[in-house]
């Protein structure tokens, strides 16, 4: 169990926590053109978030984020906040999650979230109408919150790291960010495909990994995680279509239903059928990952690799259906 000390040189903040905030989104920064960035954020860069912001009733803006004696900016962050400045954590965190959410669907596990917490709740006395925030006042808050369950455990660090992305990849997450708000079953698939990437990941041009396909995990460490990069493949498609009914007529429908075809093929180098991917997904997540009691629980990177494909095709098209369009 970790124990928070927090740092003693820090001094309480003269603003305390109250009904009125804001919260910065963590770990994803506003794209820009040069480093640093302009103080005057251009229209068209806030623009796919203003949008977003507004479907699921809040209000997005960018600040850019100093700290120390030369005030060394770390880049523009996005902030958002309800209106009248009112404080709803709950739905903040939904919010943030599903931009984060939507990142990993689109470009893999670019984030690495060193705390399991998306946004940072800060009084609005301290942000309100500026466009810089100070990371010693955020700290500041943070220590005043002591070991309240909104404190951080690693403040400087969560709140000064961030990664930035192309303009593209951004504009496409905010796009996708207000269906997983809205939609359960959506915001539950990619949060178990983004937690199996974490696990298990080719990123693309890899191609010395077609080389090793029949190869399984050397370590009980690697095993572990192949393993649950498999149960949480499982799990994302199982949010979209359902466990997969015996009755193929009826699965073949959850498939459709989802936007999908269940006879499209997947799968390298033997390309298989959706619907026949997810049943082999489905008997091997019981067999190999489900059970601690299993001896035999080998699972090869060939097959990781068409797992983690069919997740993606699975939650990705039915994420495509519902917006109408392609997420790129």
């Amino acid at each position: 169990m970790s124990v928070r000390v927090p740092p003693t040189q820090t001094q309480r903040p003269s603003v305390e926590d109250g009904d009125e905030v804001c919260y910065l989104l963590l770990h994803l920064g506003v794209p820009c053109q040069k480093f640093p960035p302009p103080s005057a954020v251009e229209p068209h860069i806030l623009r796919s978030a203003k949008i977003a912001g507004k479907q699921v009733g809040v209000t997005v803006w960018a600040a850019a984020l100093l700290w120390g004696e030369d005030a060394f900016e770390s880049g523009l962050r996005y902030l958002i906040r309800f209106p009248r400045w009112r404080r709803d954590d709950a739905r903040a965190t939904r919010i943030g999650e599903s931009v984060l959410y939507a990142v990993s669907l689109v470009c893999g596990p670019v984030i690495e979230m060193k705390e399991m917490v998306a946004v940072f709740g800060i009084p609005a006395a301290v942000a309100r109408e500026k466009e810089t925030l100070r990371l010693e006042g955020l700290l500041q808050t943070n220590v005043a919150r002591g070991f309240d369950i909104e404190a951080l455990y690693f403040p400087a660090s969560t709140l000064r790291q961030a990664v930035y992305l192309s303009q593209p990849h951004v504009d496409a997450a905010w796009k996708i960010a207000p269906l997983l708000v809205q939609d359960e079953r959506l915001y539950r698939a990619t949060r178990f495909l983004k937690a199996s990437q974490e696990d298990f990941y080719v990123w693309a041009g890899e191609w010395e990994v077609l080389d090793h396909l029949d190869c399984a995990a050397t370590t009980g460490a690697e095993q572990t995680s192949f393993e649950r990069a498999l149960q949480h493949a499982f799990k994302a498609v199982e949010a979209v279509v359902g466990d997969p009914p015996k009755d193929d007529r009826k699965f073949f429908r959850n498939i459709r239903d989802a936007g999908l075809d269940p006879h499209q093929e997947l799968g390298y180098p033997d390309a298989m059928e959706l619907h026949r991917v997810i049943r082999d997904m489905n008997e091997a997540r019981d067999k190999k990952a489900a059970h601690g009691s299993t001896k035999r629980r080998e699972i090869t990177i060939g097959e990781l690799l068409d797992y983690q494909a069919c997740a993606r095709h699975v939650v990705g098209g039915a994420v495509e259906h519902k917006l109408g369009h392609p997420i790129r």
